[in-house]
């Protein structure tokens, strides 16, 4: 399990349209190290994410980010990524125009605040956590993704994801801060620009919110590295410590 935090250097920062950018430029980094491609992608890939650190928007369809992460709770892909040079994370999107570049960047390990006997973090998400709705009518009528999370089990949806993952029950307790939510009503909802297939641009919607994740020690640490929800790979679902 590894994660880290590449920080430009003195006021620059990265301008991107779609998350994709980041994870493409944190997979060649990763391919650079010597990892093999089929442990980043494919049917045989393995858990992993990368993606900005609450990036902002300038323009309707533009961001910016001072920081971005790359995580793995994989053993073999985190050996790689201790060995990451900030320089070969580059990629370059002809179909957008963009063009990531962290040289130069500052690296640093982002260590899990998990100690013997934790059982709680208090935590704020760093970038959007994605859940899908089941499918069948509701998800017709109301859009593929939640955009409230008093209106689904996120924590049964949690833990899902990170049983698959981890081949045993994950028994993780989320509770979203509610009066944050109060104050905002539908307002922790976000819209984040993705790339489908054939390069059109597309939406996932995600949800950002201070909570407190309650559970054993060992799915604390699994879900610091890992990430909530889905799309991790893109950078959904990570979180930080609340100030």
């Amino acid at each position: 399990m590894f994660r880290i935090r590449l920080r430009c250097a003195g006021n620059r920062r990265i301008t991107f349209s779609n998350v994709d950018v980041i994870k493409d430029a944190a997979g060649a980094m990763l391919e650079a190290a010597g990892c093999p491609p089929r442990m980043l992608y494919g049917p045989e890939a393995r858990s992993w994410g990368a993606g900005p650190v609450m990036p902002r928007r300038i323009a309707p369809l533009v961001r910016q980010a001072k920081e971005v992460f790359v995580s793995t709770p994989d053993p073999d892909i985190a050996a790689f990524l201790m060995k990451a040079d900030p320089a070969t994370m580059r990629k370059q999107q002809p179909a957008t125009g963009e063009v990531l570049d962290m040289t130069g960047a500052a690296i640093r390990a982002d260590l899990d605040p998990v100690v013997p006997g934790c059982t709680f973090i208090e935590a704020v998400a760093l970038t959007p956590i994605a859940i899908s709705r089941q499918g069948g009518a509701e998800g017709r009528k109301t859009g593929k993704w939640h955009d409230d999370i008093r209106h689904c089990d996120i924590s049964a949806a949690v833990n899902s994801r990170l049983s698959r993952l981890a081949g045993r029950p994950v028994g993780l307790t989320l509770v979203p801060d509610d009066l944050y939510l109060a104050g905002r009503g539908k307002g922790h909802a976000v819209r984040v620009d993705v790339k489908r297939s054939g390069d059109k641009a597309g939406v996932v919607v995600g949800l950002l919110f201070p909570f407190v994740l309650c559970g054993p020690p060992e799915d604390l640490r699994l879900a610091w590295y890992a990430g909530l929800g889905e799309k991790n790979r893109m950078g959904f679902g990570f979180f930080g410590l609340a100030a």
